[in-house]
């Protein structure tokens, strides 16, 4: 969109290979910055996702984070060393217990929309 809209070098008509020019590593920095400018000027707030990881002694963690980057930060502050990252589906299902014992089913996006960013949600 930024390229399309604010800047007017592409067009939604272009093959996707055109933009790998505006992805290329030397101009990362600046594009970070102008599409952090861009959302501001959008109001556009993004929400943050559920990361499962992995760790090499088969351990699952799950992290709410808005990245990947903050989901791995959050989890080395806590001594965790992730092997692997996905994003959660945000329909799937856990099962949490409450005080008394009793199972409550939750779906991933419930745990999250409830949860403060970052945080570790739970893990096996």
């Amino acid at each position: 969109m930024y390229l399309v809209h604010e800047r007017k070098v592409l067009s939604f008509d272009d093959s996707k290979d055109k933009i790998d020019y505006y992805m290329q590593d030397k101009y990362k920095v600046a594009m970070n910055q102008y599409l952090n400018e861009y959302k501001k000027k959008l109001q556009i707030n993004y929400k943050p996702n559920v990361y499962e990881l992995t760790t090499e002694d088969n351990h699952t963690y799950y992290v709410v984070a808005y990245n990947e980057n903050q989901a791995r930060n959050h989890a080395s502050r806590e001594l965790i060393n992730p092997n692997t990252i996905t994003i959660c589906d945000l329909d799937l299902l856990m099962t949490k217990y409450n005080h008394k014992g009793e199972e409550i089913n939750l779906t991933i996006k419930q745990l999250r929309d409830n949860s403060k960013v970052p945080n570790i949600l739970g893990g096996f």
